[in-house]
Formats: C-alpha cells, sequence, structure tokens
C-alpha cells in the first residue's frame, strides 16, 4: 500500500471501517458457531 497522500486523506477512515466490519463479521461467525455447537444443529 502507499501512502503518499499521507494520513490526512480517508486512507485511515477506510482502513478502520473495513477493520471494523471483518471484526463484526468475525465475531458474530464465532458466536454463531458455539450457539449451534450448543444447541447441537
Amino acid at each position: 500500500m502507499t501512502f503518499e497522500t499521507g494520513p490526512e486523506s480517508g486512507e485511515w477512515k477506510w482502513l478502520i471501517v473495513v477493520l471494523g466490519i471483518l471484526t463484526l463479521l468475525f465475531t458474530g461467525a464465532c458466536i454463531l458457531g458455539v450457539t449451534s455447537g450448543t444447541i447441537g444443529i
């Protein structure tokens, strides 16, 4: 990745947004997996 524009641009904002979405998806998947394992689906 190139940071020619510097941190003042929207690079960091999008990076944080993407990381946040991935974290939510990962957490949701873990919760669904544990719940399914507990219920026995």
